[in-house]
């Protein structure tokens, strides 16, 4: 497992460099969902790829100023928008994601 999709790939790349298949000889989990990972998880290199969504920037910000100002009646809780990926969805289906990638 990479911490993030950019160490998946140097993993990858190594594995590849030592002879292995990676998706088949050794599994590789990212950690982003990047529009780079999801080009490894269309070709089955990279097993899955776990979302951390740095779009969350302006919510956060917003709750923090609302806060500081005093504005009542927020939410406690407020579940970031975030997914989980899977080689086996199928490159179809990956490929349409990767077009609504925004990072």
């Amino acid at each position: 497992m990479g911490h993030n999709d950019e160490l998946a790939i140097a993993g990858i790349q190594s594995a590849q460099a030592a002879g292995l298949t990676a998706g088949k000889d050794i599994q590789f989990v990212g950690f982003d969902a990047t529009a780079d990972g999801f080009k490894y998880l269309i070709n089955g290199q990279l097993g899955a790829d776990i979302e951390c969504n740095p779009l969350l920037a302006p919510q956060v910000y917003k709750a923090a100023l609302d806060g500081l100002n005093g504005v009542t009646g927020q939410a406690a809780w407020v579940p970031s928008q975030e997914g989980q990926f899977f080689a086996a969805q199928g490159a179809a289906a990956l490929q349409a994601i990767l077009g609504t990638r925004k990072y």
